[in-house]
């Protein structure tokens, strides 16, 4: 199963980009025999600026089968002549930031649902550096 939905995330940008939406597009493909669900988004707003790219493939833990691991790929790309460099760092930076408070809200959510009767704890994992 595939199902492709397009969003308008509230973003803090830098000023003179004039707005403070950004909108992006995820596909999310589903593969019953490998139980796995891969989402791929990508941004469709300032693409002359930055483009942002990110896989997650979300599959059973091969140790222990009640678990869930969620194999996370991120590319940032720009093209500005002259300031690419700074732009991809910027982006990666912010992408850092992001990926944190999401992977610590994901974790909220999945425990309110599938464990209520304990209150939500931190993950282990460290998010991962990019450089």
């Amino acid at each position: 199963m595939i199902a492709q939905r397009k969003h308008v995330l509230g973003v803090v940008l830098v000023k003179f980009v004039g707005s403070r939406i950004a909108c992006v597009v995820e596909e999310s493909i589903v593969d019953p025999e490998a139980k796995t669900l891969t989402t791929y988004t990508k941004n469709i707003t300032y693409t002359r600026l930055m483009v942002v790219e990110e896989k997650c493939i979300f599959s059973i833990h091969p140790t222990n089968k009640e678990w869930i691991t969620c194999k996370k790929q991120s590319w940032i790309t720009s093209n500005v002549f002259g300031f690419s460099r700074a732009v991809e760092r910027f982006g990666v930076e912010r992408y850092k930031l992001n990926a944190s408070k999401a992977l610590k809200g994901l974790q909220f959510v999945l425990e309110k649902m599938f464990v209520p009767e304990r209150p939500p704890r931190p993950l282990p994992l460290p998010v991962p550096h990019l450089s």
